[in-house]
């Protein structure tokens, strides 16, 4: 073990290398999945909450300046989790520990700045007029996230780096949105009001970072070491800035577009089928979090054959736990939107079908920014993310006005899936060898054959109740889930990070 907390590499052609490696991402997998389950459990709770507690005007308010302050906080974070998880694995990697430590510190410095200068930016704006829709007083409440949401990144990057998972999914996940589902519930008992639902989400959001910083600050990853500020890590922030924006706008243009053409109230119903699709998401980056390291290594040692095969088993693993929310969204997007958010909102089920369709493209094609990251190449994301920046906008503007919630879904749906493709097309030819391998595409589609089934005879099986038809679906796309489950429970103790 070296002293800043990196293993040593084997050389290659060790048997026990692939084999650890895929123990050590299988468990921080599922480690980092219970925290998304709370998250998403929480997620989902609150938006219930919000659903049925507050009017249609009311809730699209809300919504909408939650997405605001979501794309704001993203943006602010300058990219820093790729950009410092990748400095901070390699100098992990490499025994240079000061480095790592150097890394960490600047980072969460930037964040700050940039946390602060954003929410202050965001506050203001309902004033100057430029958010008309929102009352003026609901984002000087939500602002403060900003903050929270840039250090935390930050915070995430440093965890990435060092391999840890049990701070991002025991502290962050978990705890984050376990808090705010508590102070939206406090909110509904105390006043049920716009602007209480607001404070309620913003503090649990704020305290939940807070503890994520506080676990870094014990396990010493911020602890003061040789030399100032890491020059290198804010020379490379542009592309990975640049990157973190199109991101956040790829993941909030919808919202923030409906904003400006639609009433609150549609507004509102959107926002709840997209945030299901967002809930969906948190599982496509649980395997994610250890991936980035462990591909920046496999490139730092020159080991195709070893990234292909990282590469194919976060693919493998994102999919079968993907796939066991995914098939119900697909198939029986009008039930689970009955289940959760009532009659009133059985819109947001053909928004939430296609949104649910677009995350299958990235599912199957594997973790393509990640990947391009490691090799060095933030630029290349940057552009793919800008090109499909610009066809997700041209689609709301053209699809939009015709079809509504609808149309937005498909536009962001579109751009998702196009960014994916041509992200895989320039990954190198061992990793594109790895998702087209024959075994591979048979695994996926065991995994998916079931539900395909299950579904099926759901529409042959008359009349059932909504409950019975969800939880059928599920139980049927859940076998190859639960398969990794168990493993991934079984390699727990080699994923908790160092």
């Amino acid at each position: 073990m070296s002293e800043g907390g990196g293993e040593a590499p084997r050389p290659r052609g060790e048997g026990g290398w692939s084999e650890r490696t895929d123990r050590r991402l299988s468990g921080s997998t599922v480690a980092v999945l219970v925290g998304s389950a709370a998250t998403l459990a929480s997620s989902l709770g609150a938006r219930v909450v919000m659903a049925r507690s507050l009017g249609p005007d009311a809730l699209g308010a809300l919504l909408l300046g939650i997405s605001v302050v979501s794309f704001a906080g993203g943006a602010a974070s300058l990219g820093l989790r790729m950009a410092a998880g990748r400095r901070i694995a390699s100098a992990v990697a490499g025994g240079r520990s000061s480095d790592a430590l150097r890394t960490a510190r600047t980072a969460v410095g930037i964040a700050v700045l940039a946390g602060c200068v954003g929410g202050a930016l965001v506050a203001l704006a309902p004033a100057l007029g430029l958010i008309g829709k929102v009352p003026v007083s609901l984002l000087p409440v939500l602002s403060p996230v900003i903050l929270g949401l840039a250090v935390g990144n930050a915070v995430w990057g440093i965890s990435q780096g060092r391999h840890d998972t049990r701070g991002r999914a025991v502290w962050r996940d978990a705890g984050g949105g376990l808090l705010r589902l508590a102070g939206v519930a406090v909110a509904a008992g105390v006043s049920g009001g716009l602007l209480s639902f607001a404070l309620g989400w913003a503090l649990g959001s704020l305290v939940g970072e807070a503890l994520f910083v506080a676990y870094a600050l014990r396990r010493g990853w911020l602890r003061r070491g040789a030399g100032g500020a890491d020059r290198e890590l804010v020379a490379s922030l542009p592309p990975f800035g640049g990157l973190a924006l199109v991101e956040q706008i790829r993941t909030w243009l919808d919202m923030l577009l409906l904003g400006l053409v639609a009433p609150l109230a549609v507004v509102g119903t959107y926002g709840l089928a997209q945030s299901v699709g967002r809930v969906l998401g948190m599982i496509e980056d649980a395997a994610a979090h250890l991936f980035l390291p462990l591909a920046a290594s496999a490139v730092e040692r020159g080991e195709e054959a070893e990234l292909a095969a990282i590469y194919g088993k976060a693919r493998s693993l994102t999919f079968s736990f993907l796939w066991l929310p995914l098939a119900p969204c697909l198939f029986r997007a009008s039930d689970v939107v009955l289940l959760a958010f009532g009659p009133a909102h059985a819109d947001a089920a053909t928004p939430l079908r296609v949104l649910a369709a677009s995350l299958l493209v990235p599912a199957l094609l594997g973790y393509t920014d990640e990947l391009l990251v490691a090799r060095d190449r933030p630029g290349t994301v940057l552009s793919l993310g800008l090109a499909g920046t610009a066809l997700t906008a041209a689609l709301l503007l053209v699809l939009v006005p015709r079809w509504g919630v609808a149309g937005a879904a498909v536009a962001s749906g579109a751009g998702l899936a196009v960014r994916s493709f041509a992200g895989w097309a320039r990954l190198g030819e061992a990793p594109r060898r790895a998702t087209l391998e024959l075994r591979a595409l048979a695994e996926i589609a065991a995994t998916a054959a079931p539900a395909v089934a299950a579904a099926a005879l759901l529409v042959r099986a008359g009349s059932v109740p909504p409950l019975v038809r969800v939880v059928v679906v599920v139980l049927a796309a859940s076998p190859a889930a639960v398969v990794h489950l168990v493993r991934g429970i079984r390699s727990l103790p080699e994923a908790g990070g160092r």
